[in-house]
C-alpha cells in the first residue's frame, strides 16, 4: 500500500488583493440573494412583486389576464407579398383588414426610406386593392400597417412593415 502525503504550505499569508476580490465576490453573491428574494418572495402561490392591477393576484391569474389582453390586442395584416403598377398609374396593392379584427387600419408605401402613400382609415371587414402612389418605382418597398383606434383615429400600438416586390403590369 503507497500513502502519499501531500503537505501544504501555511506559510504563504493572503495577500490584500486576494480578500478583496473574494469580498467583493461575497457582496455581489449577497445583492444577487437579495434582489431574487425580493423578486420571487417566499410565497410560492404570490408573484413577489406587485405591478399596477395585477397586486394580490396568483401567477397563473396574472399569465390569464396577460393573455387576455394580448388576445384583444391581435391584429391580422394581410397584404399581397407583389405591388403591381398599372398602365393608368395606379397601383394594385390588395390590402386587407380582415372582419375577426378589433381595430382599424392604415398603411403607408415606403419606398428608399421615403413615404409616398398613405391610406385612409380602413376598418375591419374593408380592404383596398388599388391606390394612386406617385414616384413608386419596380423594385422593392415597404409597406407598414398600423392599427387605428376606429372612433378616435389614433394609433394603437406599434407598427407593422412588410417587405413587398414593385412591379410593372405586363403589356398584354
Amino acid at each position: 500500500m503507497v500513502i502519499i502525503m501531500v503537505s501544504r504550505d501555511t506559510s504563504r499569508k493572503p495577500t490584500a488583493r486576494r480578500i478583496a476580490i473574494i469580498g467583493a465576490l461575497l457582496v455581489a453573491l449577497i445583492c444577487l440573494g437579495c434582489l431574487i428574494w425580493r423578486f420571487v418572495g417566499t410565497d410560492r402561490g404570490q408573484v413577489g412583486t406587485t405591478i399596477g392591477d395585477y397586486e394580490g393576484l396568483t401567477r397563473e391569474e396574472i399569465i390569464e389576464e396577460l393573455n387576455r389582453s394580448a388576445r384583444e390586442n391581435m391584429m391580422t395584416i394581410s397584404v399581397a407579398p407583389n405591388a403591381t403598377i398599372q398602365a393608368d398609374g395606379t397601383v394594385r396593392v390588395n390590402v386587407i383588414n380582415v372582419s375577426e379584427n378589433r381595430f382599424a387600419q392604415r398603411f403607408t408605401i415606403i419606398q428608399n426610406d421615403e413615404v409616398l402613400y398613405t391610406s385612409d382609415q380602413l376598418n375591419p371587414g374593408r380592404k383596398i386593392e388599388t391606390c394612386h402612389v406617385n414616384g413608386l418605382e419596380p423594385g422593392s418597398a415597404s409597406i407598414e400597417i398600423q392599427a387605428v383606434d376606429q372612433e378616435t383615429g389614433e394609433d394603437h400600438g406599434s407598427p407593422m412593415r412588410v417587405n413587398i416586390a414593385v412591379n410593372e403590369a405586363s403589356a398584354s
